[in-house]
């Protein structure tokens, strides 16, 4: 299955999910947003596409939302080490 096919949406264990677990509103406090991204991430540790979803937040690039068991503030990093390996860099 490809990432970029988008098949596996569909497979995803937070389709029956209140989508506001995954993408918080604007005014929402730095205690908020943990709380709510770690209850995302308890759906998505056995989602059985959870690889693919966080690799297209990565690659898309995705900049709000947990995917994947990946935060919005974690992404930057995983996505920063994911261009350095694109263009060959050994990450840091």
């Amino acid at each position: 299955m490809s990432v970029t096919s988008l098949d596996w949406r569909h497979l995803g264990a937070c389709g029956p999910e209140d989508l506001h677990v995954f993408f918080g509103p604007e005014q929402e406090t730095t205690g908020e947003r943990q709380e709510r991204e770690d209850k995302a991430k308890l759906i998505c540790r056995g989602c059985p596409v959870k690889w693919h979803c966080g690799q297209y937040a990565v690659a898309a690039p995705e900049k709000w939302g947990t995917w994947g068991e990946i935060g919005e503030a974690e992404r930057v990093y995983t996505r920063r080490n994911y261009l350095r390996r694109q263009k060959g860099y050994v990450a840091a």
